[in-house]
């Protein structure tokens, strides 16, 4: 796509030039606003390389131009860098005034969530609305339309990924413009009347969408979700199996509002006007006013907002310039005007993918729909594998028969649902008919977990498929292809490595021993957090989003043993959700815990696994190279009763004490009088109740780690069992103030790592 010569920018006509003109200052902006907001080496090279090329047209007006541009673009974005950097933790946030549309909140039974605009700087911030009472909610809800909140609470910066491949909130926040997050126990509500027509317009569509969304709720689930999804960009609770099954299956790009369904919006109202034999250009005309209109009713995603800015631009420049935009131009100047708004934009996939598909489809116009979707998954697979770390072996396939269903059945037939509910049960039987299908294909063996791609692979993979476009030596750029995917699939999955990762999860304990090869993959615990609300289940939780999101991009979906240490939610809470991605060959469990009905609870959420649960004592065998050294009877899974596990990988010897208390240290310690360890897990998150002084000095530990939350209400790790560290000289590291903790193992040579310096 770059190879655009310096003659053939001269010899073509002026829509050439001004086409390659707004392409490459688009990747220019790209480019610089990565190296602006994170300026790594590959950015910085990627940069350069760019410039070169640039350099090489020798077209001295377009080198001079872009130059200048490139100047006046990064002074332009120089802002958005100080916020982007800029920290905050926990400020009060007093008397604050932010303005809302009362259709933007999200309400669950005890809590608000929505984005506001804070009036005093203008910037954007995420609201999470926690009140004493739950009639406060009540309260909320009895306002409509575009409303000013005052607010008390406090606001901090969101906090950056504390594990190696772990979600990045921030940065997915960020690229919304979102720069910090308030939480509010507090606020005083009243709705702001129109100052100008425009102003009075938006807050009626405001106040259109909300009755719509009340509306739908009147239907069948099925019904009510599939209208929310595809007409308001909203994905309800009742739509998250079938998200996550669709997700699955790599098609939740047809449920999520984007530039497919505003051209099937467009040629519907195009059909229906083309009866009335109104002209192209009074037609035009009405988009126009359309299309904006919708993207408020659509939730003004990303993609729709991109759709929705390339068909006005098109139909504007139909009006205003001799010779219109063509879908490059249009393309360009959208990303252009995105990226202006929204500088940390393509931090998000969603919006990766929405523009570079947009890019091959409008540069692919001439070709076959089946090498065309075969071209797609090739551009999206490697962006895909560097943020999810899957692919299904059916979304080739699936993309081109579902897309057809899609547009042919499932949403006409949504649409005639909701605007005749006297078909309303008709289409819900329909619908469920598709909601089964997609759950039956979505657990078929198909799903590859091929782990994370590094960035660099990533660019030049896209580099190669770029160089495609010229059928010349075809063969052989996609041989290279194929063996660049077969190297990093062999590189991830057979590491040469062993690791011990202590993961950070909060007031919480996990930990990951992972041999050379995958040979044996083992976690210590789940980590956890204690619910009320059964709504939030339904919502990824931090086990999913570090612990497996790590397994996933080491190409990990399936752990050899499991070991829970006892009952304590904080320890096993995640392991239900864990269980939703990855599978569990064997469950070990302190003998009497697999009576309990809490544990049964958990276990039966996971009942597809049919896992088995093996209670374990000091004389159990030595499953997965791991020795038992406690419990001696059986037990309730109390702290008393927790499992204490010895591992010893080349010659470095760990052990893992779960809440196991001193008295029973000392008892590890009188049963086995020649026990040394080099790496000390610290039981009860560094409480005083374990850490014996007598079991540490017995032990002689070289290094010790405490799993332990930032700011937590019981003040671990206690002052005590720090003193009873410095008193032995051993240092520790504390995954609240270091984050994740990796050790690697390598030819009798250790590593330590952590992700917070």
């Amino acid at each position: 796509m770059f190879a655009i010569g310096c003659q053939s920018c001269r010899r073509k006509s002026g829509i050439i030039t001004r086409k390659y003109y707004l392409l490459f200052f688009a990747f220019e902006c790209i480019i610089l606003n990565f190296c602006l907001l994170n300026a790594t080496r590959l950015n910085i090279i990627i940069l350069l390389i760019l410039f070169l090329r640039i350099y090489f047209t020798n077209y001295k007006p377009m080198i001079i131009t872009l130059f200048i541009g490139g100047i006046l673009w990064s002074f332009f974005q120089l802002e958005f860098r100080e916020k982007f950097y800029n920290h905050i933790e926990d400020r009060v946030y007093q008397n604050a005034v932010v303005q809302v549309y009362s259709d933007e909140i999200k309400y669950t039974e005890d809590s608000a969530k929505f984005v506001a605009k804070d009036l005093h700087n203008n910037e954007q911030i995420q609201i999470v609305y926690m009140p004493s009472k739950i009639n406060d909610l009540d309260y909320l809800k009895k306002f409509h339309g575009k409303l000013l909140l005052q607010i008390n609470g406090k606001i901090r910066t969101p906090d950056l990924p504390t594990n190696e491949n772990q979600f990045n909130y921030r940065n997915f926040l960020l690229s919304k413009n979102i720069y910090y997050i308030a939480f509010v126990n507090k606020i005083n509500c009243k709705s702001k009347t129109a100052n100008s027509l425009i102003e009075k317009i938006i807050i009626n569509i405001h106040i259109i969408r909300e009755k719509l969304i009340n509306y739908f709720n009147t239907f069948p689930k099925i019904l009510g979700s599939y209208a929310s999804a595809l007409i308001l960009g909203i994905l309800t609770d009742d739509f998250y199996e079938t998200s996550n099954n669709i997700r699955t299956l790599g098609l939740l790009y047809l449920f999520c509002l984007s530039g497919m369904h505003v051209f099937f919006i467009r040629r519907y109202i195009t059909d229906i006007l083309q009866l009335f034999r109104i002209s192209k250009e009074v037609i035009d005309l009405i988009l126009l006013l359309v299309f904006p209109c919708y993207c408020i009713i659509g939730g003004e995603n990303l993609s729709l907002v991109r759709a929705v800015l390339m068909i006005c631009l098109g139909i504007i420049s139909s009006f205003v310039l001799k010779v219109p935009l063509s879908g490059i131009e249009c393309w360009s100047i959208a990303l252009i005007i995105h990226l202006a708004f929204f500088p940390a934009l393509l931090y998000s996939l969603g919006a990766q993918l929405s523009y570079l598909m947009t890019f091959i489809l409008l540069s692919s116009e001439e070709e076959s729909s089946i090498f065309l979707n075969f071209k797609l998954n090739n551009y999206s697979m490697p962006l895909i594998l560097n943020s999810t770390f899957q692919w299904n072996i059916l979304t080739s396939i699936l993309s081109i028969v579902v897309g057809y269903l899609f547009e042919k059945i499932i949403f006409p037939l949504t649409i005639i649902g909701i605007s005749m509910p006297i078909f309303k049960s008709g289409v819900s039987f329909v619908l469920n008919i598709f909601d089964h299908w997609f759950k039956c294909l979505a657990s078929l063996p198909f799903l590859i977990t091929f782990g994370k791609m590094p960035i660099v692979i990533v660019i030049f993979i896209l580099f190669i498929q770029f160089r495609c476009e010229n059928r010349k030596n075809l063969m052989i750029k996609y041989f290279l292809i194929v063996m660049v995917y077969f190297i990093t699939f062999c590189f991830i999955h057979f590491p040469l490595t062993n690791e011990i990762v202590y993961f950070d999860i909060g007031q919480g304990d996990s930990t990951l021993i992972r041999e050379k090869f995958n040979r044996n993959i083992i976690l210590i615990d789940t980590g956890g957090k204690v619910t009320f609300n059964d709504n939030k289940e339904k919502q990824n939780t931090i086990g999913e989003s570090v612990i497996a999101n790590y397994l996933l991009s080491k190409g990990i979906n399936r752990i050899d043993g499991l070991y829970l240490t006892h009952q304590d939610t904080d320890h096993v809470g995640y392991f239900p959700s864990i269980g939703k991605k990855i599978y569990f060959s064997k469950i070990f469990v302190p003998a009497g815990m697999e009576r309990l009905k809490s544990f049964r609870s958990r276990l039966a959420k996971i009942k597809e696994q049919k896992v088995k649960v093996i209670p374990t004592t000091f004389l159990s065998s030595n499953e997965n190279n791991i020795k038992i050294l406690h419990p001696f009877n059986s037990g309730k899974g109390r702290n008393q009763d927790s499992l204490v596990l010895y591992k010893k990988i080349e010659s470095f010897r760990f052990i893992f004490t779960g809440d196991l208390d001193q008295n029973g240290e000392l008892k590890v310690i009188n049963s086995y009088p020649n026990l040394k360890v080099d790496i000390l897990k610290t039981g009860h998150h560094g409480s005083k109740t374990s850490t014996n002084d007598d079991f540490v000095q017995k032990i002689q530990p070289k290094l010790a780690v405490i799993s332990a939350g930032r700011h937590n209400r019981y003040g671990h790790p206690n002052q005590e069992t720090l003193d009873v560290l410095n008193r032995h000289n051993i240092p520790y590291l504390i995954t609240a103030k270091n984050g994740m903790i990796k050790v690697e193992i390598k030819n009798n040579h250790i590593k330590i790592k952590k992700a917070l310096k």
